[in-house]
């Protein structure tokens, strides 16, 4: 029976092994940490705390993600999922009722986003304008375009403003960890258009953590179709704590993985760093295809000069950039008034943040007499340096404390009044794995799912796919193509499904904007004349109309 090794049991990897196991198969897999799911998965901590979960980032999982639910039917755990249709923004006022935006791209729910009160209506309009825009403008084909951004584009429109930039700015941060003015138009374009085709609800979320709600049920089926292939010879093996070190090579083909056995998960630590984690190394001999499920920098430090030598295309993965982020679990000692139920963007905040309350969320592993909060940091470049304890204490301090404008709590580090439970609060960065971004000009960078070493197949949302996105449905799109290309390898079992997202027809996009335009140039009229009559009141009245001026 062929054998295949996949190194990485992110949901990439997963998705490739699940479907290669399922036509018989004999799938080993490699992952570096001690869980499953890579930075989709969720750790815990021994100590006092060891019931608490950890979550590299709360996740979004969307409609448009057709080949990710097909895996969530078969494991049968649909019902671990709840959707949710609205998206909170706060701005710096505590107590502040959030704006909600609900479904966007739906008919239905138009005039109520429109009336959110997340920006003026006139600038909600030109925003939503702005996005029909968007679809309904052709673009060269990706192949040989990939050269404008989503700033670019905003800004050559005339019905644009500095508010409808702000929005697509806080999608983008909260979506991609990636600014306007490097996010790929492409990408970004076809990131809403995907959305737009089925937007109720806006999306969907977990009932719990990923380990319990999905990768403990994934992992468990797995093993379930493995013993019922196992007459066909599929077996499932899943090593974890082991780290991929070196690829061997003889000729155009592997012959060897060099590997390290670990003694700790190296991204669970708040630095990212393994502490006296290398116990053995060892060389595991190889007879049959591979899969590197990776991250780019992780699959950019084992292309070696004889890798180059047959595969001088995955060289251009040192170019793909990456971004830093972080993840700030946040227990308080009290139940919090008003913090959203749902997924919240920080308006203007410091570091790019937003948050879900999983203890709203969550129904088991959370008490519900306290609030805990899962606190993304999207612009964490400046803060992602050193390592050190002591650093990283001030950083979570710095955070709390931008925090402390937008929900109600108190903020008084040395007293005892104060609200955070700092010895539960737990601080996850992707510092030497970091978060690839849909960037200007990355597509010819981005690799296939082959190359030049012929048993070698390559998987992980930021590898050329149609969906292009940096999603989880990108990654299991990869994972997907990497199996139906080992499979097509050895000529075994069906083919594998491979599913594209919908979108709405070209045409029809196209006649929506056109009919929109004089409604949008409307209201950038009107916008203008508002801001004219605004900064007139202001220079006669600078106290604002107050007669003694108090």
């Amino acid at each position: 029976m062929p054998q295949v090794t996949i190194v990485g049991a992110g949901i990439a990897g997963l998705a490739a092994a699940l479907r290669l196991v399922e036509r018989g198969f004999d799938v080993t897999l490699l992952e570096q940490d001690d869980f499953l799911g890579g930075k989709l998965g969720a750790h815990t901590h021994e100590g006092r705390y060891s019931a608490d979960f950890h979550e590299h980032s709360y996740h979004m999982y969307l409609n448009w993600y057709r080949n990710f639910w097909q895996i969530v039917k078969d494991v049968h755990i649909l019902h671990h999922f709840m959707p949710e249709p609205g998206l909170a923004h706060l701005r710096p006022i505590r107590g502040n009722q959030p704006a909600n935006l609900i479904n966007v791209g739906s008919v239905r729910t138009f005039w109520h986003n429109i009336l959110s009160g997340v920006e003026p209506p006139l600038e909600m309009f030109l925003y939503a304008y702005s996005l029909v825009d968007l679809m309904g403008t052709p673009l060269p084909h990706r192949h040989r375009s990939d050269t404008s951004s989503v700033f670019a584009f905003t800004n050559s429109r005339p019905y644009g403003g500095r508010r409808s930039m702000f929005l697509h700015s806080e999608t983008l941060a909260m979506a991609f960890s990636c600014p306007t003015y490097l996010a790929s138009l492409n990408s970004y374009r076809n990131f809403i258009r995907y959305g737009a085709r089925h937007p109720d609800p806006m999306m969907w979320l977990l009932k719990g953590n990923t380990q319990q709600y999905l990768f403990e049920p994934l992992e468990k089926h797995m093993h379930e179709v493995a013993g019922e292939h196992c007459g066909q010879g599929a077996r499932l093996r899943i090593r974890r704590l082991t780290r991929l070190k070196k690829v061997h090579l003889s000729g155009d083909a592997i012959t060897g993985l060099e590997v390290d056995d670990l003694t700790e998960s190296p991204t669970v630590t708040v630095s990212g760093r393994l502490r006296e984690a290398r116990r053995t190394s060892r060389v595991e001999p190889i007879t049959g295809d591979v899969i590197l499920a990776i991250p780019p920098k992780a699959l950019a430090r084992l292309v070696d000069l004889d890798i180059l030598k047959v595969a001088p295309t995955l060289g251009n993965v040192s170019k793909l950039r990456s971004e830093p982020m972080a993840s700030l679990n946040v227990y308080f000692k009290r139940k919090l008034p008003n913090v959203p139920k749902q997924i919240a963007l920080l308006l203007g905040s410091k570091y790019r943040l937003s948050f879900l309350d999983n203890s709203q969320r969550w129904q088991q592993g959370t008490p519900t007499a306290t609030t805990f909060l899962n606190v993304i940091v999207s612009d964490f470049a400046g803060l992602a340096r050193g390592g050190q304890a002591d650093e990283y204490a001030a950083i979570k301090e710095m955070i709390y404390d931008e925090l402390s404008r937008y929900l109600e709590f108190n903020y008084e580090p040395a007293s005892e009044n104060d609200d955070i439970d700092r010895d539960r609060s737990h601080l996850q960065t992707n510092v030497g794995e970091e978060l690839f971004t849909n960037d200007v000009g990355t597509w010819e960078f981005r690799p296939e799912t082959t190359c030049g070493v012929r048993n070698l197949f390559i998987a992980g949302d930021y590898c050329k796919t149609f969906v292009d996105v940096v999603t989880i449905e990108g990654a299991v799109v990869s994972g997907l193509m990497a199996a139906e290309a080992v499979r097509q390898r050895v000529a075994i079992g069906d083919p594998i499904a491979i599913l594209k997202p919908e979108t709405y027809p070209d045409a029809a996009l196209t006649a929506l904007k056109m009919i929109g335009a004089p409604y949008a140039y409307a209201a950038k009229a009107l916008s203008m004349a508002s801001d004219v009559l605004k900064l007139g009141y202001d220079e006669m009245f600078p106290n604002g109309g107050s007669a003694n001026g108090d």
